[in-house]
């Protein structure tokens, strides 16, 4: 906007276009709909980023009467758009395999302790205060230090004991960079008696200015937590003498089942390149990249590179076959006047990724699930319709969410090794830490023909002359 950027807003990008629409070529352009008027959008770039939303557990979890839309990590309408334009376009992708179901799905609107409700007092059914201690295990006296750094004490990071668990990564680290939390011990003190179930958040008991922060900032704008917030409010609830109860049990970490965040995206180079040229990618797009601070600095640090490269290049023309390819494929459901609903499509796509892709994997079960998709996309998905641009944009959505599950079956029958860090678990090779198995594995298509590859975990070379010659341009 300082640069006098034209802005488009409410225009859901469909599609890259390539150079004279081949797919694997350089991305020259994109399209897209907008999804209160339907209108069709043609972009020329000579540079194009990718910064879209990550879907999380949506592949695997879909209901609207319960939770509302997706899961429970972002914003329920990323659908992985970002990744089915870039695959389809054919840019390599890594580290799709990387996936864990949501275990324990109660109390998603509600939020969490240590994230929607961080630093909460937390009571038990009889009043007691569970304290909260620090890095060395002594126990914080105010609210205010629970959201501070131990004496000694130079950064934190966001986890806890329950990190522990995770082999590789060495554990003097989380024991040195832990943040505050609460007791480390307490699903074993709960089972002995010491706290009674339920938990709440004691909001009355807090001072004013850390109650209102996390009930009305941290709570009331999280895509997810806001449906309670909303409703809540509406209900009479009041955080000045009302406690929210906790319905995640045991809440401990280590006793709660928490599901790790899907990791795979877009293979980037050092200038945060993908596969393709003039195409550049940023947050959630990157694999590994989820969260709020990999999307900001690799968001200006993409454009910066991305402005560096347009620099350099001139505009191609536009391949109008494959526009209208596109504009044919976008508009199809509102053409038909009855067939599936996105809703059902959603929910079908969710039962084939919870049957054939779950927490243990096999070549059989992701070789059916392959089929499964193929049937959808060949079958139901060319039956989808829509009554207006709104429910257009939430049928394009699920058929982005199908391509994105492809490439996740795909990786996942290309890695023949389970993999503890990825929580990747296969029947068929129950083995760990093969060293020949110590690679990235990659996905793609050439000519609609899927290409698989693989890398070197220091594919990216060495760090300290690698940063020093591409992040200072």
């Amino acid at each position: 906007k300082k640069n006098g950027g034209a802005l488009h807003e409410r225009v859901m990008v469909t599609s890259l276009l390539n150079d004279k629409g081949k797919q694997g070529a350089r991305v020259i352009g994109a399209t897209g709909v907008n999804v209160r008027t339907g209108q069709l959008y043609t972009f020329r770039s000579k540079a194009t980023i990718l910064c879209a939303g990550h879907p999380a557990a949506r592949g695997w979890i879909f209901s609207m009467e319960l939770q509302g839309l997706g899961g429970r990590h972002g914003p329920g309408s990323n659908s992985g758009d970002g990744i089915s334009m870039a695959w389809r376009a054919g840019a390599a992708l890594t580290m799709m395999e990387k996936t864990e179901l949501v275990r324990r799905h109660r109390g998603t609107t509600e939020g969490s302790w240590f994230a929607s409700w961080f630093p909460c007092t937390i009571v038990d059914a009889t009043g007691k205060e569970v304290p909260w201690v620090d890095r060395d295990g002594n126990t914080i006296s105010n609210v205010s230090d629970r959201a501070r750094s131990a004496p000694g004490q130079k950064i934190m990071v966001a986890t806890g004991p329950h990190a522990m668990k995770d082999s590789s990564t060495p554990k003097d680290f989380y024991y040195e960079h832990m943040r505050p939390t609460l007791l480390p011990d307490l699903d074993q003190r709960i089972a002995r008696g010491e706290f009674k179930l339920p938990l709440y958040c004691d909001f009355p008991s807090m001072p004013e200015h850390e109650r209102r922060v996390i009930y009305g900032l941290m709570i009331g704008h999280e895509s997810t937590t806001w449906l309670a917030y909303h409703n809540m409010t509406r209900a009479g609830f009041n955080p000045d003498i009302h406690q929210l109860q906790m319905y995640e049990e045991p809440v401990a970490p280590g006793g709660f089942g928490w599901r790790r965040l899907t990791g795979g995206g877009l293979l980037v180079d050092w200038d945060l390149k993908t596969s393709l040229d003039g195409l550049y990618a940023a947050g959630d797009q990157l694999f590994d990249g989820v969260g709020v601070s990999p999307a900001l600095t690799t968001g200006r640090y993409a454009a910066r590179k991305a402005a560096h490269y347009a620099a350099k290049v001139s505009h191609s023309t536009i391949s109008q076959s494959q526009v209208d390819a596109e504009k044919n494929r976008v508009l199809a459901p509102l053409k038909r006047e009855n067939g599936i609903e996105w809703k059902e499509l959603d929910s079908g796509l969710a039962k084939v990724m919870q049957h054939y892709c779950g927490d243990t994997k096999s070549d059989e079960r992701l070789k059916v699930g392959l089929t499964w998709l193929d049937e959808l996309k060949r079958g139901e998905a060319q039956t989808l319709y829509a009554r207006n641009p709104h429910e257009l944009m939430r049928g394009l959505e699920v058929l982005s969410l199908i391509d994105w599950c492809e490439a996740v079956l795909h990786q996942s029958l290309a890695r023949k090794s389970s993999n503890p860090w990825l929580n990747f678990k296969r029947l068929d090779y129950p083995e760990v830490d093969l060293p020949e198995w110590h690679k990235w594995i990659t996905v793609s298509q050439v000519d609609g023909i899927l290409k698989t590859g693989e890398l070197p975990l220091d594919y990216y070379g060495d760090l300290p002359s690698n940063y020093e010659k591409h992040c200072s341009l």
